[in-house]
């Protein structure tokens, strides 16, 4: 990221939004950035919330320099409509924002000013409560967090605290469509490989100056108590698919030590799902299980 940008832009996905998507468009209305900012707000048409759609399409920023754009879409997973928007997005600098999370006031500026001469730049969201109480920061981001090998271990980038270029919005849409198009790969956490995609390919920067502020509540999947066997599941299944896709996206690039460090990932969260499955599922519902794969893989 070289010189002054004159547009940002900023990816909204929403699934059943709520009252919060309101929040997060005044946290952008606030900001004290002066140059053109694009909100792309992508509406699930699987929603449940067309309410919420009619409130949003009467909204309007108080700022001149911010413009709202809606787009209804298809149902499809998060990644895949992450995708659609780094298309929509026509910003030279591309930020994420989850709707229920919000910014401060300075942190497009501050975000802008500190990432001259990066592709990539993250910070550490900090994480509050129902009441606006800071509980503390979401990660733990790792010293040597410029190292690939060590996000292959676990993310430590949120998609709401990451800043990327135009460059690295085309590589990632280009990786996507050359080498992840089936649908086995829907649901990757998109952040994750987005995080990996920063640090193997570009030049990344840790922000520590400031941070959005990540809601934590029921219906986030993060903070959920209700985390049920099922959620489990696919969670583990979702890491999972981010790895092969780490594989297949960067096979030929990928060092001894990273490709390593995969298999063993791989094996200790397949490893991890399957005694999940034995000790909380009966030993039928884990035979059916391991029927289902075996049949899967020699079909394949």
């Amino acid at each position: 990221m070289e010189g002054d940008f004159q547009k940002i832009s900023i990816i909204i996905r929403t699934y059943n939004p709520n009252n919060y998507v309101f929040d997060a468009l005044q946290s952008i209305d606030s900001q004290d950035f002066k140059g053109k900012i694009e909100t792309l707000l992508l509406y699930d048409r699987g929603s449940e919330t067309d309410e919420i759609l009619e409130r949003l399409k009467n909204f309007k920023f108080q700022s001149k320099n911010i413009d709202l754009k809606i787009y209804v879409h298809r149902h499809m997973s998060a990644y895949r409509a992450m995708l659609k928007g780094l298309e929509l997005a026509s910003g030279d600098l591309i930020f994420f924002l989850d709707y229920d999370n919000i910014y401060p006031s300075n942190y497009i500026s501050k975000m802008v000013e500190n990432c001259v001469n990066y592709d990539c730049c993250f910070t550490n969201p900090t994480v509050f409560d129902k009441n606006g109480v800071v509980i503390g920061k979401l990660v733990r981001v790792p010293k040597d967090y410029l190292k690939p090998e060590k996000i292959i271990k676990g993310n430590y980038i949120d998609i709401s605290s990451i800043l990327i270029s135009r460059k690295v919005a085309n590589y990632y849409i280009d990786i996507s469509y050359r080498y992840l198009t089936s649908r086995y790969y829907d649901w990757i956490y998109e952040d994750w490989l987005l995080g990996f995609v920063c640090l193997k390919k570009f030049r990344t920067k840790y922000v520590e100056e400031t941070s959005p502020f990540y809601r934590a509540h029921d219906s986030n999947l993060t903070f959920s108590k209700d985390f049920s066997f099922d959620k489990f599941i696919f969670s583990i299944d979702r890491e999972i698919k981010t790895l092969h896709a780490m594989c297949s996206a960067f096979y030929n690039e990928l060092s001894e030590k990273e490709l390593n460090l995969i298999a063993m990932a791989l094996a200790i969260k397949e490893r991890t799902l399957a005694n999940y499955i034995l000790k909380r599922k009966s030993f039928r519902e884990a035979l059916y299980v391991f029927l289902k794969g075996l049949k899967d893989l020699l079909i394949k």
